[in-house]
């Protein structure tokens, strides 16, 4: 009897992970932040960066709007500031304490999907791909010249076992997530966007419209924001380098 409670149990546990994950679950999510905005209130989003599971339970510290624990969506609800750049920091136990903003224009925040990773080593570097709903596919590609190209099409990790891809994202939103375990200070690394949804368009504008940003995690803290560009053409957008240790911004697109 116990045997069966225990596989009734772990079934459930595996359905409420799969609904969690599911595309249609997370439209009802976006359409409840839609929803919150005509009450006058905002919701940044929160998730996991290695399973892409809702960030449940999390306290977020936001500027102007006091402290808020995000619910079983990992949302965290405020009414809405004025305006401008806003400051949060969003701290549970078991991941990365991390400081970051949002954006709040004409009434509503421009972009508030944020995936937060689980401690780590402090040697470790994490990449985080977050995106609205469209494109449904983008890929995030991390590059040791010479050495692995990790990508959900590539390499999913590495032969030294230094680098793997935790998680890939083929139905919007994110997030892709890929963890280094040890940099090299001598070799050169490459990180960017490929829009696979539009891979046979080269002029499509699709890959800038999709609100895109990169974080780079090290330290267990946020190493580095990168955000796309709207208004250009291409399905590859480069964002960044990392050479002899020092992270350089890229920002071209092809």
């Amino acid at each position: 009897m116990k045997k069966l409670l225990y596989l009734l149990f772990a079934v459930c546990c595996a359905a409420a992970v799969q609904a969690q994950s599911d595309p249609l679950y997370r439209g009802k999510v976006a359409a409840k932040i839609t929803e919150l905005t005509f009450e006058g209130k905002s919701a940044l989003w929160f998730s996991s960066a290695d399973t892409g599971l809702p960030l449940e339970g999390a306290r977020v510290s936001v500027e102007n709007a006091g402290v808020v624990i995000t619910d079983a969506d990992g949302l965290a609800v405020f009414p809405t500031p004025a305006d401008g750049v806003h400051n949060f920091l969003v701290e549970k136990s078991g991941f990365m304490r991390v400081e970051d903003s949002f954006t709040v224009t004409f009434g509503s925040i421009m972009f508030n999907k944020y995936s937060i990773p689980p401690a780590a080593p402090l040697e470790y570097v994490k990449v985080v791909l977050d995106w609205s709903k469209e494109p449904a596919d983008l890929d995030l590609h991390v590059v040791k010249e010479n050495r692995y190209h990790i990508s959900f099409h590539d390499m999913k990790k590495a032969a030294d076992g230094t680098a793997w891809l935790d998680r890939d994202d083929q139905t919007g939103y994110g997030p892709e997530t890929v963890t280094i375990t040890q940099t090299d200070n001598n070799a050169v690394y490459q990180i960017y966007i490929h829009d696979y949804s539009n891979r046979n368009q080269k002029n499509s504008p699709r890959l800038s419209r999709s609100q895109a940003v990169v974080r780079i995690y090290n330290n267990n803290t946020l190493a580095e924001r990168y955000t796309i560009t709207p208004g250009k053409t291409g399905t590859t957008w480069r964002v960044c380098g990392i050479v002899n240790g020092k992270i350089e911004a890229a920002d071209t697109y092809e």
